[in-house]
Order: structure tokens, then C-alpha cells, then sequence
């Protein structure tokens, strides 16, 4: 056999030790891996371990009363909110309205009165003694007013507005040419539990009731939370709409206050806003405040509502928007998140409200200046009133544009 040279010999001597070097590091690395794996599996092990200890904790905490809670507590996506850095004086200032002798009276509604200073209306309920005929209607509810002074204090005493009925809830004070309107839901007699909306007139100064008439539309079993607004008058039409829904913007026409005949108007360019920028975690839009013109078009105020899975709470939130002053009276912008403040949801339930509900609910809101006077209820159990500073509103809001060049149709944000 032929001697091979010593040179070939040394190379692979090399390539011997190169792949003995490469085999026990891919070893030591293997080896090194599955160590990793196992000890990432124990620290996450370890964090789930400490997480179901924390969700225990918690899930007890949540699920003894919730007034227990801390006030301060909100779920994490409303902590979240930027719009309470970005517009820190958003809301100026947040006053607790009591009303005497009045246990919790909310979801008022603040309307201007002749004298230049405010009515109130608030709802309030007092439970029927056992046994009670209808479970679903264990409260009777009324709607009650008081006059306050530019500091929204109480200055008269309160007085009940007769609707003739036990089950008149959520009043939204409004004036047209000069005359006052209220309305609110009650119940359809029926033996379905069903609810319309009624709209009476009340003599500005007695506050006593002219007159009811009964908006039943017969489109769905319950109706709420129509947003009316008021448009120029002329000669017996006294110009008073109503926001039927906001997604898609539907808006109801009231020829004579007396018939109750209402006209669907004609629909906006678009059927829905499919993007909004309200998003739907926060929940459906729903209705609040009456509508006033105001920069030459109109502000409401809004709230819906989503669920805290890991509450088990329902919380209510707020926003704002304005539509065009023109039929088909398009929305212009809309609030990118729920306004919020300093001891929000704050307020003491009541006896025999729901301690599992954080709400907000706007009624009603006259403007002063640059200010704007938002009465609201909390917790179906108080009702305040926040000042909102009108500037800082229209900027934290989002414009909201028509893409004529769509086919569809569909709004789009201009930012």
C-alpha cells in the first residue's frame, strides 16, 4: 500500500477534530435548549401559578359587594384613555346635585327657566309593597323637578310632574319657541311589558301639565332614549324632532305636538357608519341628551355601554357628537373615546339599585359661554352636573368626512 503523504495525514487529523468540536457544541447546544425549555416552562408555570393566584384574590374581592371595591377602580381599557392626557381640562368642574327630601334622584335633565336660572327634572323610584303582581316591575318610578341657581343649588322646593302614571322614567327637558316640553318613557298598557315614549307640555311657570300625548310608533316593544332637538318654527309646527337612532342616523319629524304624528326623514347619504370611530368595544350607540344648535350645528351628548368580564359589571359611558343642521342632518364628529373625570362613578348606590352597575348617563345640557353644563345620572342612585369646556371638546373629537368617491358610500375620518 502506498504511504500517503504526511501533509494529507495532518488535514485529516483537522477535519477529524473540526467535526468532533462541531458534534459536542450542536450537543451542549441541544442540551442547552431543551434546559431553556424547561426552565421557561417553570417560570411560566411560576406566572401562571402567581396570575391564578391574583384572579382568585380578585374574583373574590369582585365577587363580594362591589361597592367595596375601591371608587377609584376602573377596568383597564378606560385607564387607558388618552383623551384624559391629551385634554387634561376637558372637564372644568363636576358638582354632586342633591335635592332635598329626594333620596336618589337621577338621570335629570337640565333645561334654562324663564327667569334665567335652571329646572331640573330627575327620575325617581320607590319599590311597590309585597307581593308585587309583575316581577319585571318591582319599582315605581317618577319624575320630579326643582329650580337651581346659577350654582346649581336648589332653590325651590321639589315638586312631582303628573304624567298619570306610576312607571314614567329618564325626563329630557327641552324648549321650543319659547314653551316647554318633556319627554320620557312609560309603559304601553298592554299585557306585554312593553315601553313608548310620551311627550308633554308643561306651563313654564306652575310646571303643571297641559297635556300628553303618547309617541307610540309600533316599530319595536320598547322604546328609549329619543334625543329630541328643535329646528326653526313657523306658524303651528313648532320644529321639534327627535334622534330616533344614531348608527344609522335616523331622524323623526313631529308635526303637532298634540297628534303625536311623526314623519321619518329622509336618510343621510350613507345608511350606516360602519367605521366609527367609537369603538365597539365600548358598546351600541344609544341616546342622551336633548340636541341644541349651537356654531351653527348640533350637540348631543351619547352613552353606551360594555361589559367588565372580569368584574362581571356593566358600565355606562358618555360621548359627544354633532350632526349638520341641514336635512339629511349628517353626523360631523363624534368623541374618539368616553369623556371621563376626577371621581367618576363615585356615587353611593342606592337601596335596591344594582351594586354590580357602574353608570353615566347624560339627560340633558345647557351652555353658558364656552361652558357647557352636562346634567347626568350615576349609578341610577345621584345626579351631576359637568362643566365642560366647549374648545377643548371640539378638539378632542373626530371630523368625520363622506368619501364621495366610494360606491358604498362609507364615512371616513379626517384627523
Amino acid at each position: 500500500m502506498t504511504n500517503k503523504p504526511i501533509h494529507y495525514k495532518i488535514v485529516l487529523q483537522k477535519r477529524f477534530y473540526l467535526v468532533w468540536i462541531l458534534t459536542v457544541l450542536l450537543l451542549f447546544s441541544f442540551v442547552g435548549y431543551i434546559l431553556y425549555l424547561k426552565k421557561d416552562k417553570s417560570y411560566a408555570k411560576s406566572a401562571e401559578r402567581i396570575a391564578n393566584n391574583i384572579d382568585r384574590k380578585l374574583d373574590q374581592l369582585y365577587n363580594s359587594k362591589l361597592g367595596e371595591l375601591p371608587k377609584s377602580y376602573l377596568p383597564v381599557k378606560l385607564e387607558k384613555i388618552a383623551t384624559a392626557l391629551k385634554f387634561p381640562t376637558l372637564v372644568k368642574s363636576v358638582k354632586s346635585v342633591h335635592v332635598r327630601g329626594i333620596q336618589n334622584p337621577y338621570n335629570s335633565s337640565i333645561v334654562k327657566a324663564p327667569n334665567g336660572n335652571y329646572f331640573l327634572f330627575y327620575r325617581m323610584d320607590h319599590h311597590k309593597a309585597e307581593p308585587i303582581s309583575n316581577p319585571r316591575l318591582p319599582l315605581e318610578s317618577y319624575i320630579g323637578v326643582v329650580e337651581l341657581d346659577k350654582n346649581f343649588s336648589q332653590i325651590s322646593p321639589s315638586k312631582i310632574i303628573n304624567t298619570y302614571s306610576k312607571n314614567s322614567e329618564d325626563p329630557r327637558a327641552f324648549l321650543a319657541n319659547g314653551r316647554l316640553f318633556l319627554s320620557y318613557n312609560d309603559l304601553v298598557p298592554s299585557s306585554v311589558y312593553g315601553r313608548s315614549i310620551r311627550l308633554c307640555e308643561l306651563d313654564p311657570a306652575s310646571l303643571e301639565t297641559k297635556y300628553i300625548t303618547d309617541l307610540n310608533l309600533g316599530m319595536q316593544l320598547i322604546e328609549k332614549n329619543w334625543m329630541p332637538f328643535v329646528k326653526s318654527s313657523s306658524g303651528d309646527d313648532l320644529g321639534i324632532h327627535f334622534v330616533y337612532s344614531m348608527n344609522p342616523h335616523k331622524i323623526l319629524s313631529l308635526n303637532d305636538p298634540k297628534e303625536g304624528l311623526l314623519s321619518l326623514l329622509p336618510d343621510p347619504e350613507y345608511k350606516t357608519l360602519s367605521h366609527l370611530i367609537w369603538k365597539s368595544s365600548w358598546g351600541v350607540l344609544r341616546g342622551g341628551t336633548p340636541a341644541q344648535l349651537h356654531n351653527g350645528e348640533y350637540l348631543a351628548f351619547f352613552h353606551s355601554s360594555f361589559k367588565d368580564k372580569k368584574t362581571n359589571t356593566n358600565w355606562y359611558v358618555m360621548g359627544a357628537y354633532t350632526f349638520d343642521k341641514e336635512v339629511p342632518h349628517k353626523i360631523t364628529s363624534i368623541s374618539r373615546e368616553p369623556i371621563l373625570f376626577r371621581n367618576v362613578y363615585d356615587s353611593e348606590h342606592g337601596p335596591g339599585t344594582n351594586e354590580k352597575l357602574r353608570c353615566l348617563f347624560p339627560s340633558g345640557f345647557v351652555i353658558d359661554e364656552n361652558n357647557i353644563h352636562v346634567s347626568c345620572g350615576e349609578n341610577d342612585s345621584q345626579s351631576k352636573i359637568i362643566t365642560i369646556d366647549y374648545d377643548i371638546l371640539k378638539k378632542s373629537m373626530q371630523k368625520i368626512v363622506l368619501d364621495h368617491s366610494n360606491e358604498k358610500e362609507v364615512a371616513f375620518y379626517e384627523y
